[in-house]
């Protein structure tokens, strides 16, 4: 059992549930994430997870991108990366909010 089947488990109360998400990564290929990124969204789903869809961020030949020391050297995926964390903040706020209503 892994830890999102275990923590998802109806007889211990899901942990994801209402957790608001945005899905990303990277891969040394070109479309290493893709299968992984999509299956997480399907378990979003049963998890009653909202996620931020848009944009995808599939980060594609990493190695190019990010430098020795891990830091992201790429601007264009910087910027593909804040427009994905900027709904994921009005998401979670609102989600936030609600939950509190």
């Amino acid at each position: 059992m892994n830890i999102t089947s275990h923590r998802s488990a109806v007889y211990c109360g899901s942990a994801w549930k209402a957790k608001t998400a945005a899905i990303t990564g990277a891969s040394i290929g070109t479309l290493g994430t893709a299968r992984a990124q999509y299956h997480l969204r399907q378990m979003s789903i049963s998890l009653d997870m909202p996620v931020v869809n848009q944009p995808e961020v599939m980060i594609a030949s990493a190695a190019k991108r990010f430098g020795q020391s891990g830091q992201l050297m790429a601007d264009d995926t910087s910027q593909l990366i804040q427009q994905l964390l900027n709904p994921l903040i009005v998401l979670a706020t609102a989600e936030r909010k609600s939950a509190w209503s």
